[in-house]
């Protein structure tokens, strides 16, 4: 399975501490910034989960993720420099961080690393949706727009530990579960 080149962080900058940001209520009405997750929410996610840590932060499967088509997973091979990931907050303000630890996890997620997510991870736990962007060597451009996960344990979890470099902390992987993808402006169909 691929995995992230490891080129070091980019984005916000350092946190101040662990447990920063969340707060509030989970979009489903849950209370704190995660929950563990039952066997009927493993079933709706369409995945098989660790028992042992499986916490993410985010709402259970709201509609159809798609596979991401294989030229697309091809050119993320080929893609060059940091991915753009973008979130909104809960006033619909965007928040656009780059990221280099980074990995396709499986035919419907991309991973970034939250090595030092500061408003992204506020905005992932408050529910936002999200947006990768990426361009390749020869300068093509894709969008891949879904629902973010945030996992701080479970299988998720401990793929992104390995090819996560040992020097960042690596708190937690934000997987975006694909539920459009676009070459440029056009959409691209499954």
């Amino acid at each position: 399975m691929p995995r992230g080149n490891g080129t070091g962080p980019m984005g916000e900058g350092p946190m101040t501490g662990r447990g920063m940001g969340g707060g509030g209520r989970h979009p489903d009405g849950l209370a704190g910034d995660s929950y563990r997750l039952g066997e009927t929410d493993r079933r709706k996610l369409g995945r098989k989960m660790s028992t042992a840590s499986s916490r993410i932060t985010t709402t259970p499967n709201q509609g159809k993720s798609m596979k991401i088509p294989e030229f697309v997973k091809q050119a993320w091979e080929q893609r060059e420099g940091p991915i753009v990931l973008t979130t909104v907050d809960a006033d619909g303000q965007p928040n656009s961080i780059y990221a280099t630890c980074v990995s396709r996890y499986d035919d419907e997620r991309i991973v970034v690393a939250d090595n030092y997510f500061d408003k992204t991870r506020r905005n992932i736990r408050a529910g936002s949706r999200g947006a990768v962007l990426f361009i390749t060597s020869d300068k093509k451009s894709y969008q891949l727009k879904g629902l973010i996960e945030y996992h701080e344990g479970g299988t998720v979890f401990e793929d992104m530990k390995r090819w996560n470099p040992e020097q960042h902390p690596g708190h937690a992987a934000a997987a975006l579960l694909v539920r459009e993808v676009y070459s440029g402006s056009k959409k691209l169909e499954e």
